[in-house]
């Protein structure tokens, strides 16, 4: 990770009790800011683990076209703003909502996003 990312993540070790959170790579997040599609070794996340109220910015030359990513919001704190840095809306929205609860999934085509509520197995 660059120096100006230093701080936005708490760490992106797979560490839950969680198995649907974990069972891909997770980033968790602490701050606002860019949020990347791929950690410093290039393997894409399939989890963002949010941690608190913020807003971020999905770096979307990052991400994997037709991949669904879990975006979870476990801060209790209030709503995570998302945004793209190409423009792109979120079911027609420049911004999508994430609140606390159990997530929701985003799917990416190359230049907007659509989103579908998760409904983990109990």
């Amino acid at each position: 990770m660059s120096n100006q990312n230093k701080g936005l993540y708490a760490s992106d070790q797979n560490n839950s009790s969680n198995p649907q959170q974990y069972n891909s790579n997770t980033l968790n997040v602490v701050r606002s800011g860019p949020l990347p599609g791929q950690d410093a070794d290039g393997n894409y996340y399939g989890c963002y683990n949010f941690i608190g109220r913020m807003a971020v910015v999905l770096k979307t030359a990052t991400v994997i076209q037709g991949q669904g990513v879990l975006y979870l919001n476990t801060g209790l704190a209030g709503d995570v703003s998302v945004s793209a840095d190409n423009g792109g809306t979120f079911d027609g929205e420049p911004i999508i909502a994430i609140p606390s609860g159990p997530g929701v999934f985003i799917f990416f085509d190359g230049t907007n996003f659509t989103s579908q509520l998760n409904t983990p197995n109990n």
